[in-house]
């Protein structure tokens, strides 16, 4: 143990657990509501998910999410026989402060009110209440929707992910929820729906004001703004009352039985390469490859800066991706000077994929620069790099590659990356998004039209902030939506999810998918000092790695939250993608190595080969945790 004390505990103390506060859990009849900061969580009635949260929100010209502060709850009164009623009051960000009131009448009425006082000036593009609509059994059903002049359209909430807003002026929405009627009813200002698996969300998102308002707008000190949400449920047939105390939803991934782990690679740009002290540990890895992202235009400078970045990952690989962004200057010209100096240097690549910079950026639907600058980019791409696939698609989320789809025939890939935390980064909707991603692989599938599907970085902070000027800073490495440093890349959450994605990529035969890099805020190292710890992202893409060529199954009939493959040499990985703690049930004897936090062990490199095993059927996982096993040889 001398290797791991020698790095100190201040590792350790980086490493404990980061947990959410439990949400208040209030029954009222057949209501069961998770009561968080600044609004709801779940909220089911008979056991059913009817909506996934409620909350109110206020978000600045860049898109940033300022979280509920100085939070007074007051707990449940019943206020009469016939329905009860719950205060909270908090402060969004120095700029509001909110009174929030939930009335629940047993019988099935929920009522939010909220009231919000500015303290100050500000612009914002956003501002009051969030309505989430879960995905789960109302993807592609009937939606009855009636508009501020009271008139009504009949339309659905999509099946394929929707790249434009699908329910636009909204007073009021009705639709059904396995054998629930259900009656929401919106006041205080006009309402539309965005589908906001676009980002990854779990959710339909209802929400004010409409984006084609001129945004951001001016709120003034003293100003008071006053929404109300109604919500109204009546059972169909068939509905029987189950009562899910603890409110917890979990990912659902959409189970197949046989599958091919995708390659998975390591994200490459300027900053996240390791000394070469280090080079020898992330090579343990035995990545399928890298993926280099390079920053290039006119100046001499761009092109060295980025053929030595290239070369210099060929150490880690010499199966190189490559991804261009593309400043200024004639992209033929430019691309094919780079690709002759790439030549120079020796350097083959596998795929190429160039983007002009400005769709680094998000536009709403139809406001996009014109594609003809992509399109000249993947032609250029093609001439200067003629033996190398070459990608169509997006660098930041599939939002973006959605709303400007690549046509058939462009390209011989389709690509795009995926964070979980733009709009909320708590840990339960970070778990959800790997229920959204099967939406998401699918629509992407539809849109590839047979091309070969390869993803960028999939991970849990963000890479750059297409929405913004900037990520949004996180000096105290805090839970915070669009940052680049997310506190759980060091722990066993990350590894967890990491293995949550490559499963749901590998049901959806995705070819490839980068789950981390070598160093940067999406690291698997902590330092490239003599003892060059690792995080326990490592150890999961590790095991990954060791299903590559292995013909798989999905694990099915597992426990909520759990996911798992097992390779045809009998090896097994498993993760606890939930916010609770579940048990995997073998179905002989195993011989398995569990990654959880507060594990010194897991600090080594090598801690796939040497650490303590236990033998057994039955095996509790903590939220967050791996496990590695093998069947037993019983004597």
């Amino acid at each position: 143990m001398s290797w791991v004390n020698d790095v100190g505990e201040c590792v350790l103390a980086m490493r404990l657990p980061i947990t959410d506060p439990l949400p208040l859990q209030v029954k009222v009849g057949d209501f069961n509501v998770a009561v968080v900061a600044g609004g709801l969580g779940a909220v089911l009635w008979r056991g059913i998910e009817i909506l996934r949260g409620v909350n109110c929100v206020l978000r600045d010209k860049d898109w940033a999410t300022f979280s509920a502060e100085n939070i007074v709850t007051t707990a449940p009164a019943v206020t009469s026989p016939s329905q009860s009623t719950l205060r909270q009051t908090f402060d969004l960000g120095g700029s509001a402060d909110v009174d929030l009131t939930i009335t629940i009448a047993p019988a099935g009425r929920l009522e939010l009110a909220v009231e919000i006082i500015a303290k100050r000036d500000f612009s914002t593009n956003r501002i009051g209440l969030v309505v989430l609509h879960p995905i789960r059994n109302v993807a592609g059903t009937r939606v009855t929707v009636v508009h501020p002049d009271q008139s009504e359209t009949e339309t659905e909430f999509p099946k394929l992910v929707s790249p434009s807003q699908p329910v636009a002026k909204i007073k009021a929405l009705s639709h059904s929820i396995s054998g629930v009627d259900v009656y929401l009813n919106f006041s205080g200002d006009v309402f539309e729906m965005e589908d906001q698996r676009n980002w990854s969300d779990a959710s339909f998102k209802t929400y004010c004001r409409p984006l084609a308002l001129p945004f951001p707008f001016h709120i003034k000190k003293g100003e008071i703004v006053r929404q109300k949400l109604t919500l109204e449920l009546a059972a169909t047939a068939g509905v029987a009352t189950n009562d899910l105390l603890d409110n917890e939803t979990v990912p659902d991934i959409h189970f197949a039985k046989w599958a091919k782990v995708p390659e998975i690679l390591l994200a490459i740009e300027a900053g996240w390469l390791p000394s070469a002290e280090a080079m020898d540990t992330v090579k343990k890895l035995k990545p399928a490859g890298v993926l280099v992202r390079v920053v290039i235009g006119e100046t001499d400078a761009d092109t060295r800066d980025a053929v030595l970045l290239v070369r210099s990952a060929q150490h880690l690989s010499d199966l190189v991706d490559l991804e261009i962004v593309m400043t200024v200057g004639d992209p033929t010209e430019i691309l094919h000077r780079f690709a002759a100096k790439l030549r120079d240097a020796g350097v083959s690549l596998r795929h190429v994929f160039a983007l002009p910079i400005t769709f680094m950026q998000s536009y709403q639907p139809g406001q996009s620069p014109p594609v003809s600058t992509i399109n000249a980019c993947i032609a250029a791409a093609a001439s200067a790099f003629p033996h190398a696939r070459i990608g169509a698609g997006m660098m930041t989320n599939f939002t973006e590659m959605n709303r400007n789809k690549p046509l058939p025939g462009i390209g011989h890939f389709v690509t795009h990356g995926n964070t979980a935390i733009v709009h909320s980064a708590d840990d339960r909707s970070v778990w959800q998004t790997l229920e959204a991603l099967p939406d998401i692989f699918e629509t992407a599938q539809t849109i590839a039209s047979g091309r070969p599907y390869r993803l960028g970085l999939v991970s849990i902070g963000m890479r750059s902030n297409p929405y913004g000027a900037g990520l949004v800073s996180n000096p105290d490495r805090q839970k915070i939506a669009m940052a680049g440093d997310d506190p759980r890349q060091i722990t066993t959450f990350a590894a967890a999810y990491a293995v949550g994605v490559a499963v749901a990529a590998a049901i959806a035969k995705v070819e490839a998918v980068a789950l981390a890099a070598p160093f940067g805020p999406f690291k698997v190292m902590r330092s490239d000092g003599p003892q060059r710890a690792v995080f326990p992202i490592f150890h999961a893409i590790r095991g990954l790695n060791q299903f590559a060529g292995l013909s798989v199954t999905v694990l099915q009939g597992l426990d909520q939250g759990l996911v798992g493959l097992q390779a045809s040499d009998g090896a097994v990985l498993v993760a606890n993608c939930s916010p609770q703690s579940a048990t995997f049930e073998a179905a002989t004897p195993m011989v398995v190595r569990l990654l959880h936090d507060n594990d010194p062990a897991t600090l080594h490199p090598d801690w796939l080969d040497t650490a303590r095993t236990v033998t057994g059927q039955n095996f509790n996982l903590a939220s967050g945790s791996c496990l590695f096993g093998k069947t037993a040889v019983l004597p």
